[in-house]
């Protein structure tokens, strides 16, 4: 793997793939709006069209929030990089990405929604996910969006250029290239995709499962919800749970003060080793490998404090532990999934854009001990209800 500054210094000697002829598909390189006045006439003329292709590029490995550094915007007759470096006010923007009168076209286009709701605490709306939508046309999910122009359009994006520095000035004219390629296919994927969802009565619920991005829930960071990456969670006494927890939340506050990643504040290691190790003044902080020395210095008293009171307050619930499954709930759940893949398949929808094995498991296990699915099921509502109920209430009679 390259890393960013030779991708960057020698993107100039990449191929640039050939733009495939179409009315919907701009050939002319992007154009590059830095200023303000650039940036009002564009998003008239976005609102305008009343559709448009949206892709972003972020660096995410050194901030709290992932860095911005460009915005890309494709319409049929044109494509425009947007400079997030350049010190633009891109409120309008974040705007029109909630305005429900303008469709939206991404690609696997979660991150790229997410400074919606962190910048304006409002849910994007009227959102086309191309990679959603094309596990409703037969197609596998998640599919690349190189592979899915390849396979629907028969054209190449090239290689990309996954590893450049994005935030360093000037972009070459590659980088250029294939940023605009984010964007240039996604108004004649839109049309092709919406196409065949048609003679398949597949439109609706393809457009219910793109809605599905525009749930503000969707992207609240909750620190309680990211994954430590520690061995021996499950050891943890209640009240070493409780500390755990308690400085999961406060290093989740002092890292977006710092406006660093979290793991690059203090490593889950070493917050698991604080959770075991007696800490009762900042000197014995040294006992904790990997703990930054920066971090010991600056933050050490409120370390201290932090476990002083989660000692203090009631111990943790421990996680939960589920009993093996028996050899005929294993059959049930494997009958059910493998019932869920021939309807999905007679229905042309991919399985994993309607749901996972592990989710049947758990629907199909409520109906077999209590009758009824999960509360918080996703397969209990909306159109995978619609779609997969009958299938999945009959472990309930398999049993």
């Amino acid at each position: 793997m390259r890393n960013d500054a030779v991708s960057h210094d020698g993107a100039e000697h990449d191929d640039i793939p050939e733009v495939l002829g179409h009315e919907l598909v701009p050939a002319d390189p992007p154009v590059l709006v830095k200023d303000q006045p650039g940036l009002a006439a564009l998003l008239k003329d976005l609102r305008d069209a009343g559709s448009f292709g949206y892709d972003s590029e972020f660096i995410g490995e050194r901030t709290y929030y992932p860095k911005l550094c460009l915005i890309q915007v494709g319409l049929a007759d044109r494509i425009v990089l947007i400079d997030a470096m350049a010190g633009l006010d891109l409120t309008d923007f974040w705007r029109l990405v909630a305005d429900p009168g303008v469709e939206k076209i991404v690609h696997a286009g979660q991150q790229d929604l997410e400074p919606v709701v962190r910048h304006l605490g409002a849910a994007p709306a009227n959102i086309f996910d191309t990679q959603v939508a094309a596990g409703f046309i037969g197609l596998d999910y998640p599919l690349s969006l190189a592979r899915l122009v390849e396979q629907r359009l028969d054209a190449d994006l090239g290689r990309g250029a996954k590893f450049s520095q994005w935030d360093r000035r000037p972009l070459t004219e590659v980088q250029m290239a294939y940023a605009a390629n984010d964007v240039r296919y996604l108004p004649l994927l839109r049309r092709s995709i919406g196409e065949a969802l048609e003679p398949l009565n597949n439109t609706a619920y393809a457009v219910a499962a793109c809605a599905e991005l525009c749930d503000p829930g969707l992207y609240e960071n909750d620190p309680m919800q990211r994954r430590i990456r520690v061995r021996g969670i499950r050891s943890l006494k209640p009240k070493q749970l409780a500390v755990l927890n308690t400085l999961r939340r406060w290093r989740e506050d002092i890292a977006r003060e710092e406006d660093l990643p979290p793991r690059a504040m203090i490593p889950d290691q070493s917050l698991f080793d604080l959770a075991c190790t007696p800490i009762t003044g900042p000197s014995q902080l040294a006992r904790i490998k990997g703990l930054p020395s920066p971090v010991r210095k600056t933050y050490g008293q409120q370390i201290v404090g932090v476990i002083a009171r989660a000692l203090e307050g009631p111990p943790a619930d421990p996680p939960k532990r589920y009993a093996p499954l028996t050899d005929s709930q294993k059959a049930v759940v494997a009958d059910r999934w493998a019932a869920v893949q021939r309807r999905c398949e007679e229905r042309r929808i991919a399985p994993g854009a309607a749901t996972s094995k592990a989710e049947v498991s758990r629907y199909c296990l409520s109906m077999v001990k209590h009758g009824r699915p999960p509360r918080d099921s996703k397969l209990a509502a909306g159109w995978r209800a619609e779609v997969l109920a009958d299938v999945l209430d009959a472990a309930a009679e398999t049993q």
